[in-house]
């Protein structure tokens, strides 16, 4: 059975943030590395030919000549980790999720979107997270993962999977040595409702009774935890706009996502593509119905809209 770290190299784009965040997790809890390539199958002839690369004297596949600069660079970071390396061929987001079938996380490279609030499409990265069942890990192209970061891990709570996906991340502040923030963010659903309140406040009373709920709702993990330090934050606002902006000034935000039922779609919700578009920290997606690092299941009942 394959324990360790996958990545999944995109030829077409960079892919230096993502090999550098493996390495640093590698080094903290060990595993090898294995890298992933993924080409979709087609009919060779005039506009399908291989691309080849002159490397010296010789001519190389492109795909296998990327695999080998990435393990050579992953090999000058650390030359202790045992890097291994695979061309795989089918459709790419099938694809990295059976290289994960025995994965203990994986790791994809992403570019920030632009557009505040863009919701992109066709995204690798949001099929793959949505129906793996290892966490996924989507860094920024511009992160650096071996520098010090001093920033805590977000967690990103909500009804329905809130408790594992605060107990995903104290176990990923325990090991990196960091604090954990806890962000439920909450809003008014319809406008009409408290009109008043939304004039002249941002709805104290019901930003306490939430505080006091979740604290609550996650008393036995923050004692079970009590080597992190943990901080619990009820923001008003919008969920996805929340917590971009909480990524801002954090080292990893972890957030949730459910089964998918159907074999077709992303499978993510609103907040969960936002937050993966947009945060300038890498981005956690766990499947709240797995078990959690911590051995605790989910103890928010109420339900939830779709992440």
């Amino acid at each position: 059975m394959f324990r360790g770290i996958v990545v999944g190299i995109d030829p077409a784009r960079g892919h230096d943030a993502a090999l550098e965040y493996a390495v640093g997790r590698a080094r903290r809890a060990g595993g090898r590395i294995h890298l992933v390539v993924v080409l979709h199958p087609g009919h060779p002839g005039p506009d399908q030919v291989l691309e080849l690369k002159l490397v010296g004297d010789e001519l190389r596949r492109v795909d296998e000549e990327i695999l080998a600069q990435c393990k050579r660079q992953v090999v000058a970071w650390d030359d202790t980790l045992t890097v291994t390396t695979e061309v795989a061929h089918g459709p790419v987001v099938s694809s990295l999720v059976a290289a994960t079938k025995d994965a203990d996380l994986l790791v994809l490279g992403h570019h920030r979107m632009t557009r505040p609030h863009h919701l992109p499409t066709l995204s690798t990265t949001h099929g793959v997270a949505a129906r793996t069942t290892c966490p996924v890990f989507a860094v920024p192209d511009d992160w650096h993962e071996l520098r010090d970061h001093a920033g805590p891990v977000v967690a990103a709570v909500e009804d329905e999977g809130g408790y594992a996906v605060a107990a995903e991340a104290f176990d990923e502040a325990r090991h990196c040595g960091g604090a954990v923030r806890v962000v439920r963010a909450w809003c008014y659903p319809d406008l009409d409702a408290d009109e008043e309140s939304l004039r002249h406040g941002t709805g104290g009373e019901e930003g306490a009774a939430l505080a006091t709920a979740t604290g609550q709702d996650l008393a036995d993990l923050v004692a079970a935890f009590r080597d992190v330090p943990c901080r619990i934050d009820i923001v008003h606002g919008q969920a996805a706009y929340s917590l971009v902006e909480a990524s801002r000034h954090a080292r990893l935000l972890v957030i949730g996502r459910h089964r998918p039922t159907l074999p077709w779609g992303s499978h993510l919700g609103p907040v969960t593509r936002t937050v993966l578009g947009h945060a300038e920290c890498p981005v956690m997606v766990i499947d709240t119905r797995r078990e959690p690092a911590s051995g605790a299941g989910a103890r928010f009942d109420a339900p939830a809209r779709s992440r």
